[in-house]
């Protein structure tokens, strides 16, 4: 009963994981989004410019030119270093999330593997008789089964806990991001609305 509760342990763990990978490719999503939705913000901007009477000429200052350009510049770059580091910061999630999977099975297979003590017991000072050794004997095996069953069910409990908290905090940054995406592209709507 205990190692069947221990393989449900593992299977839930190894579900979560899977979960982890999907949650960890929406937020990268995510992050993709809103680089497009900066850009179609720009786009937005740039229609509104060239949408214009053609009456309603647009000259740029020739004595700011080259000011505005460097600050357009430092935007682009500016942008491309924020995207950069998003994308990092998803990338190193999604990889330490990897990492804590391996390591608790690794954990898993390890302690599973470790050799049980075979060394005999000595019954102190009461004289059994050849039944009564063999019966404390499988009653001996039956607790160093059960105690090993049990220390492995709280290595998987607890590495369960760590992979639901990791993964509630995932859950947050994606909320964030998806109300960041959200209301973006609403503004980007009314933007592209008032250009008509």
């Amino acid at each position: 009963m205990a190692r069947q509760a221990n393989e449900v342990g593992r299977a839930t763990l190894a579900r979560l994981g899977a979960q982890g990978e999907r949650l960890h490719n929406t937020e990268k999503n995510l992050d993709l989004a809103a680089n497009q939705n900066k850009i179609a913000q720009d786009k937005a901007a740039e229609l509104k410019t060239l949408n214009r009477s053609m009456f309603a000429v647009h000259v740029g200052n020739p004595f700011t030119s080259k000011e505005r350009q460097a600050r357009a510049d430092e935007a682009v770059m500016k942008r491309h270093h924020d995207e950069r580091e998003a994308r990092e910061n998803t990338r190193r999630e999604g990889f330490a999330a990897n990492q804590r999977m391996e390591d608790s099975f690794k954990a898993f297979n390890n302690a599973g593997t470790r050799q049980k003590q075979t060394t005999k017991k000595g019954y102190g000072k009461y004289n059994l008789d050849d039944e009564d050794d063999d019966l404390e004997d499988q009653i001996d095996d039956g607790l160093g089964e059960l105690e090993s069953q049990v220390k492995m069910m709280n290595m998987v409990g607890k590495a369960i806990g760590k992979e639901v908290d990791a993964q509630n905090k995932m859950i947050d940054r994606i909320t964030q991001k998806s109300d960041a995406v959200d209301d973006a592209t609403r503004m980007n709507r009314e933007r592209l609305a008032r250009i008509n």
